[in-house]
């Protein structure tokens, strides 16, 4: 017709199901491997990696500051595996996680800070930072506050529930004085 030669309809416009994760940075003061109310940690930068990135190596696909409650979020992602780390530099002399070392254990996938945390172990934070297991955002797959998200701040993805993962919780605590090794 008379419109077509002066219309362009070969745009197409795609349109994503924005997906997020987040949730705390802890320090488990009467070590009993999950947060307990006021054990949050503010001012530590999370670095959000896709799964095949080296931090250091790559730049994060995003970086936040935790807040009063040791909270963060990061918001809008695509699908795809991913990773949160905290960089060598946050357990440095003046870091907000000074001489702090992971919680034993990586708990498991979907499960929420009121049951465990998801950063991988490592001895030497302080050389290597810390990172959380690999996850997966994928459209309408992640835990929602009916399948274990149930943790601090669990409600804050209410909108879009089962497109926010809000299980990925690193813990810390002080070194055991009395360890051998």
């Amino acid at each position: 017709n008379t419109y077509d030669a002066a219309i362009d309809l070969t745009g197409d416009f795609g349109f994503a199901n924005p997906m997020g994760v987040g949730n705390l940075v802890f320090i488990d003061a009467n070590t009993n491997g999950h947060y307990d109310a006021g054990e949050g940690v503010e001012g530590v930068t999370v670095d959000l990696y896709r799964s095949a990135d080296t931090p250091g190596a790559a730049p994060p696909v995003s970086s936040q500051v935790t807040d009063a409650d040791g909270h963060y979020l990061f918001d809008y992602l695509l699908a795809g595996s991913y990773f949160v780390h905290i960089a060598a530099t946050e357990f440095n002399t003046g870091g907000p996680l000074e001489g702090k070392i992971s919680v034993a254990g990586a708990g498991g996938a979907g499960v929420d800070d009121s049951a465990d945390e998801n950063g991988m172990d490592d001895g030497a934070p302080i050389i290597n930072g810390i990172r959380s297991t690999t996850f997966t955002l994928a459209n309408n797959t992640s835990p929602t506050n009916a399948t274990g998200e149930t943790g601090y701040l669990a409600s804050e993805d209410s909108r879009d529930d089962n497109n926010y993962d809000l299980t990925i919780d690193l813990g810390f605590r002080p070194p055991d004085p009395n360890a051998v090794g």
